[in-house]
Protein backbone atom coordinates (compact mmCIF):
# COMPACT_ATOMS: atom_id res chain seq x y z
CA UNK A 1 0.00 0.00 0.00
CA UNK A 2 1.30 3.52 -0.79
CA UNK A 3 0.43 4.77 2.68
CA UNK A 4 2.48 2.05 4.32
CA UNK A 5 5.37 2.79 1.99
CA UNK A 6 5.23 6.49 2.83
CA UNK A 7 4.97 5.69 6.51
CA UNK A 8 8.05 3.50 6.33
CA UNK A 9 9.89 6.42 4.72
CA UNK A 10 8.70 8.55 7.61
CA UNK A 11 10.40 6.23 10.10
CA UNK A 12 13.73 7.06 8.53
CA UNK A 13 12.91 10.74 8.15
CA UNK A 14 11.79 11.07 11.75
CA UNK A 15 15.30 10.75 13.10
CA UNK A 16 16.73 13.31 10.69
CA UNK A 17 14.93 16.46 11.76
CA UNK A 18 15.21 18.50 14.94
CA UNK A 19 12.07 19.64 16.74
CA UNK A 20 11.12 23.19 17.64
CA UNK A 21 9.27 24.10 20.81
CA UNK A 22 5.55 23.37 20.49
CA UNK A 23 4.27 25.91 23.00
CA UNK A 24 5.17 29.36 24.27
CA UNK A 25 7.90 29.79 26.87
CA UNK A 26 5.93 32.77 28.16
CA UNK A 27 2.38 34.01 27.58
CA UNK A 28 1.10 37.16 29.26
CA UNK A 29 -2.62 37.66 28.72
CA UNK A 30 -3.12 40.59 31.13
CA UNK A 31 -6.56 39.39 32.18
CA UNK A 32 -5.77 39.44 35.91
CA UNK A 33 -5.88 43.07 37.02
CA UNK A 34 -4.12 42.25 40.28
CA UNK A 35 -1.26 40.32 38.63
CA UNK A 36 -0.33 41.83 35.27
CA UNK A 37 2.94 39.91 35.13
CA UNK A 38 1.22 36.52 35.33
CA UNK A 39 2.54 33.95 32.84
CA UNK A 40 -0.31 31.70 31.73
CA UNK A 41 1.86 29.34 29.65
CA UNK A 42 2.25 27.03 32.64
CA UNK A 43 6.01 27.61 32.76
CA UNK A 44 5.99 30.06 35.64
CA UNK A 45 7.91 32.76 33.76
CA UNK A 46 6.19 35.68 35.44
CA UNK A 47 7.35 39.24 34.75
CA UNK A 48 8.34 41.92 37.24
CA UNK A 49 6.38 45.20 37.02
CA UNK A 50 8.25 48.51 37.12
CA UNK A 51 6.80 52.02 37.56
CA UNK A 52 3.26 50.80 38.09
CA UNK A 53 1.81 49.77 34.72
CA UNK A 54 -1.97 49.77 34.71
CA UNK A 55 -4.76 47.37 33.78
CA UNK A 56 -7.16 48.21 30.96
CA UNK A 57 -10.32 46.22 30.33
CA UNK A 58 -10.41 46.87 26.57
CA UNK A 59 -7.86 44.35 25.32
CA UNK A 60 -8.00 42.35 22.12
CA UNK A 61 -9.18 39.55 24.43
CA UNK A 62 -10.19 40.48 27.97
CA UNK A 63 -7.76 42.82 29.70
CA UNK A 64 -4.63 44.58 28.48
CA UNK A 65 -1.46 46.16 29.81
CA UNK A 66 -1.85 49.95 29.84
CA UNK A 67 1.41 51.90 29.44
CA UNK A 68 -0.16 55.18 28.36
CA UNK A 69 1.29 58.33 29.89
CA UNK A 70 3.87 56.70 32.13
CA UNK A 71 7.40 55.23 31.84
CA UNK A 72 6.23 51.79 32.94
CA UNK A 73 7.49 48.42 31.75
CA UNK A 74 7.78 44.70 32.50
CA UNK A 75 11.06 42.88 33.05
CA UNK A 76 12.59 39.42 33.00
CA UNK A 77 16.02 39.69 34.62
CA UNK A 78 18.99 37.35 34.81
CA UNK A 79 21.25 35.39 32.51
CA UNK A 80 19.48 32.13 33.36
CA UNK A 81 15.95 33.51 32.95
CA UNK A 82 14.12 31.39 30.31
CA UNK A 83 12.48 34.46 28.73
CA UNK A 84 15.77 36.34 28.46
CA UNK A 85 17.31 33.16 27.04
CA UNK A 86 14.92 33.24 24.07
CA UNK A 87 17.14 35.70 22.21
CA UNK A 88 20.14 33.35 22.41
CA UNK A 89 19.10 31.72 19.13
CA UNK A 90 15.95 31.12 17.07
CA UNK A 91 12.95 32.94 18.52
CA UNK A 92 9.44 34.15 17.76
CA UNK A 93 7.73 36.99 19.61
CA UNK A 94 4.01 37.60 19.13
CA UNK A 95 2.28 40.69 20.50
CA UNK A 96 -0.83 42.83 20.06
CA UNK A 97 -0.35 46.61 20.35
CA UNK A 98 -2.71 49.58 20.34
CA UNK A 99 -1.29 53.11 20.18
CA UNK A 100 -1.59 56.59 18.70
CA UNK A 101 2.01 57.44 19.62
CA UNK A 102 4.41 58.96 17.09
CA UNK A 103 8.02 58.55 18.20
CA UNK A 104 10.85 60.04 16.17
CA UNK A 105 11.05 59.24 12.46
CA UNK A 106 10.08 56.23 10.39
CA UNK A 107 13.70 55.62 9.37
CA UNK A 108 15.17 55.45 12.87
CA UNK A 109 17.06 52.42 14.11
CA UNK A 110 15.23 50.10 16.48
CA UNK A 111 17.30 51.19 19.49
CA UNK A 112 16.36 54.82 18.71
CA UNK A 113 12.63 54.14 18.80
CA UNK A 114 10.14 53.65 21.58
CA UNK A 115 11.06 50.20 22.81
CA UNK A 116 8.38 47.54 22.78
CA UNK A 117 10.54 44.42 23.13
CA UNK A 118 13.99 45.51 24.23
CA UNK A 119 17.38 44.01 25.14
CA UNK A 120 19.96 46.62 24.17
CA UNK A 121 23.10 47.69 26.04
CA UNK A 122 25.04 50.94 26.02
CA UNK A 123 27.65 51.10 23.27
CA UNK A 124 29.27 47.91 21.96
CA UNK A 125 28.81 44.77 24.09
CA UNK A 126 31.96 43.30 25.60
CA UNK A 127 32.56 39.63 24.90
CA UNK A 128 31.01 37.18 22.48
CA UNK A 129 27.39 38.18 23.08
CA UNK A 130 25.63 40.97 21.18
CA UNK A 131 22.44 42.87 22.00
CA UNK A 132 19.20 43.72 20.21
CA UNK A 133 15.91 45.56 20.15
CA UNK A 134 13.51 42.99 18.67
CA UNK A 135 10.67 45.51 18.29
CA UNK A 136 10.21 49.29 18.57
CA UNK A 137 7.99 52.07 17.30
CA UNK A 138 9.86 54.49 15.03
CA UNK A 139 7.74 57.33 13.74
CA UNK A 140 4.40 55.77 12.84
CA UNK A 141 5.78 52.35 11.85
CA UNK A 142 7.53 49.43 13.46
CA UNK A 143 11.17 48.49 13.31
CA UNK A 144 12.98 45.46 14.66
CA UNK A 145 16.62 44.49 15.12
CA UNK A 146 17.56 47.49 12.94
CA UNK A 147 21.03 48.77 13.79
CA UNK A 148 22.43 45.43 14.91
CA UNK A 149 25.27 44.64 12.49
CA UNK A 150 24.68 41.47 10.54
CA UNK A 151 21.34 40.65 12.18
CA UNK A 152 18.85 42.45 9.98
CA UNK A 153 16.87 45.63 9.52
CA UNK A 154 13.13 44.99 9.80
CA UNK A 155 10.63 47.75 9.06
CA UNK A 156 6.87 47.53 8.69
CA UNK A 157 5.18 49.02 5.66
CA UNK A 158 1.95 49.51 7.61
CA UNK A 159 1.28 52.54 9.77
CA UNK A 160 0.48 51.10 13.20
CA UNK A 161 -0.38 54.11 15.38
CA UNK A 162 -4.02 54.07 14.33
CA UNK A 163 -5.61 53.54 17.75
CA UNK A 164 -6.66 50.05 16.61
CA UNK A 165 -5.32 46.70 17.77
CA UNK A 166 -2.46 45.49 15.56
CA UNK A 167 -0.86 42.05 15.68
CA UNK A 168 2.91 41.89 15.28
CA UNK A 169 5.31 38.95 15.06
CA UNK A 170 9.11 39.16 14.97
CA UNK A 171 10.89 35.93 14.06
CA UNK A 172 14.55 35.00 13.89
CA UNK A 173 15.95 31.97 12.09
CA UNK A 174 19.62 31.96 13.10
CA UNK A 175 21.88 32.19 10.06
CA UNK A 176 18.90 32.38 7.69
CA UNK A 177 16.39 35.23 8.00
CA UNK A 178 14.76 37.69 10.36
CA UNK A 179 11.12 38.46 9.61
CA UNK A 180 8.35 40.83 10.67
CA UNK A 181 4.64 40.11 10.26
CA UNK A 182 1.84 42.66 10.72
CA UNK A 183 -1.71 41.31 11.02
CA UNK A 184 -0.62 37.91 9.70
CA UNK A 185 1.21 39.27 6.64
CA UNK A 186 4.99 39.25 6.27
CA UNK A 187 5.98 42.88 5.67
CA UNK A 188 9.75 42.63 6.08
CA UNK A 189 12.27 39.82 5.68
CA UNK A 190 16.06 40.06 5.63
CA UNK A 191 18.60 37.33 4.96
CA UNK A 192 21.27 37.05 7.64
CA UNK A 193 24.34 34.90 8.13
CA UNK A 194 24.70 35.84 11.79
CA UNK A 195 24.66 33.18 14.50
CA UNK A 196 25.45 35.60 17.34
CA UNK A 197 23.83 35.31 20.77
CA UNK A 198 21.84 38.54 21.33
CA UNK A 199 21.46 38.32 25.12
CA UNK A 200 24.29 40.61 26.31
CA UNK A 201 21.86 42.65 28.45
CA UNK A 202 20.94 39.56 30.50
CA UNK A 203 17.38 40.86 30.59
CA UNK A 204 14.31 41.26 28.39
CA UNK A 205 12.13 44.35 28.71
CA UNK A 206 8.53 44.72 27.56
CA UNK A 207 7.34 48.27 27.03
CA UNK A 208 10.36 50.53 26.82
CA UNK A 209 13.95 51.35 25.98
CA UNK A 210 15.04 51.65 29.60
CA UNK A 211 18.58 52.73 28.73
CA UNK A 212 17.56 55.91 26.90
CA UNK A 213 14.15 56.42 28.54
CA UNK A 214 12.24 55.86 25.29
CA UNK A 215 8.98 54.27 26.35
CA UNK A 216 6.06 52.85 24.43
CA UNK A 217 2.89 54.88 25.03
CA UNK A 218 -0.01 52.57 24.38
CA UNK A 219 -1.55 49.26 25.31
CA UNK A 220 -0.17 45.73 24.93
CA UNK A 221 -2.01 42.42 24.95
CA UNK A 222 -1.34 38.71 24.42
CA UNK A 223 2.45 38.76 24.56
CA UNK A 224 3.97 35.38 23.66
CA UNK A 225 7.59 34.27 23.33
CA UNK A 226 8.58 31.03 21.60
CA UNK A 227 11.89 29.20 21.53
CA UNK A 228 12.25 28.43 17.85
CA UNK A 229 10.89 29.91 14.65
CA UNK A 230 7.16 29.48 14.14
CA UNK A 231 5.98 28.77 10.61
CA UNK A 232 4.10 31.32 8.51
CA UNK A 233 0.97 29.23 9.05
CA UNK A 234 1.39 29.37 12.83
CA UNK A 235 1.86 33.14 12.67
CA UNK A 236 -1.38 33.45 10.71
CA UNK A 237 -3.10 31.23 13.27
CA UNK A 238 -2.04 33.59 16.08
CA UNK A 239 -3.46 36.56 14.19
CA UNK A 240 -6.75 34.80 13.49
CA UNK A 241 -7.07 33.42 17.02
CA UNK A 242 -6.19 36.12 19.58
CA UNK A 243 -5.49 34.60 22.97
CA UNK A 244 -4.62 31.15 21.64
CA UNK A 245 -1.14 29.68 21.57
CA UNK A 246 0.33 28.42 18.31
CA UNK A 247 -0.64 24.87 17.49
CA UNK A 248 1.75 22.27 16.12
CA UNK A 249 0.58 20.70 12.85
CA UNK A 250 3.10 17.88 13.30
CA UNK A 251 1.37 16.85 16.54
CA UNK A 252 -1.40 15.24 14.54
CA UNK A 253 -2.79 13.06 17.33
CA UNK A 254 -2.81 15.88 19.87
CA UNK A 255 -0.51 14.27 22.43
CA UNK A 256 1.37 17.51 23.08
CA UNK A 257 4.65 16.68 21.34
CA UNK A 258 6.41 18.21 18.34
CA UNK A 259 5.62 15.37 15.98
CA UNK A 260 6.78 11.77 16.36
CA UNK A 261 6.41 8.55 14.38
CA UNK A 262 2.96 7.93 15.90
CA UNK A 263 1.76 11.26 14.53
CA UNK A 264 3.12 10.30 11.11
CA UNK A 265 1.39 6.91 11.15
CA UNK A 266 -1.89 8.37 12.42
CA UNK A 267 -1.85 11.04 9.72
CA UNK A 268 -1.11 8.51 6.99
CA UNK A 269 -3.97 6.27 8.17
CA UNK A 270 -6.42 9.18 7.98
CA UNK A 271 -4.96 10.47 4.73
CA UNK A 272 -5.28 7.07 3.08
CA UNK A 273 -8.89 6.60 4.18
CA UNK A 274 -10.04 10.20 3.61
CA UNK A 275 -8.39 11.04 0.29
CA UNK A 276 -11.16 12.48 -1.89
CA UNK A 277 -13.84 11.65 0.70
CA UNK A 278 -16.40 14.09 2.21
CA UNK A 279 -15.46 15.86 5.41
CA UNK A 280 -15.37 15.46 8.34
CA UNK A 281 -13.39 12.28 8.00
CA UNK A 282 -10.72 10.34 9.87
CA UNK A 283 -9.98 9.34 13.43
CA UNK A 284 -8.79 12.83 14.42
CA UNK A 285 -10.86 14.99 12.06
CA UNK A 286 -7.97 17.31 11.16
CA UNK A 287 -6.56 15.67 8.05
CA UNK A 288 -7.61 18.69 5.92
CA UNK A 289 -4.62 20.65 7.20
CA UNK A 290 -4.88 23.60 4.81
CA UNK A 291 -8.61 24.07 5.36
CA UNK A 292 -9.65 23.98 1.70
CA UNK A 293 -12.36 21.33 2.45
CA UNK A 294 -10.60 18.75 0.26
CA UNK A 295 -8.19 16.05 1.40
CA UNK A 296 -5.53 15.99 -1.28
CA UNK A 297 -1.79 15.92 -1.88
CA UNK A 298 -1.47 19.52 -0.63
CA UNK A 299 -2.48 18.37 2.84
CA UNK A 300 0.12 15.61 2.64
CA UNK A 301 2.82 18.11 1.66
CA UNK A 302 1.79 20.49 4.45
CA UNK A 303 2.07 17.71 6.99
CA UNK A 304 5.46 16.62 5.68
CA UNK A 305 6.68 20.20 5.95
CA UNK A 306 5.47 20.52 9.55
CA UNK A 307 6.82 17.09 10.45
CA UNK A 308 10.21 17.89 8.96
CA UNK A 309 10.43 21.14 10.91
CA UNK A 310 9.14 19.57 14.09
CA UNK A 311 6.02 21.83 13.93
Amino acid sequence: MPAKFMASMGVAACACFGAAASGPVVHLQFDNASDLGLDTSGNGNHASLLNAPLYDSGGITGGALDLRGRPAYLLWLGEANPVEDLIDGDFTFSIWINTTQVFGSDGAWAFQGAGIIYADVSGTPIGIESDCTPLALAGSRLTGLAGNDGIGDLRSTSVVNTGQWVHVVVRRRVGETVDMFVNGVMESSVATSSHVDLSALDALVLGGNTLDNRYFDGRIDEFQGYEGALSDEQVLFLFNNPGAAATCAADYNGEGDEGDILDFLDFMDDFGSCFGEPLPCGSFGTVDLNGDTVVDVLDFLDFLDAFGRGC
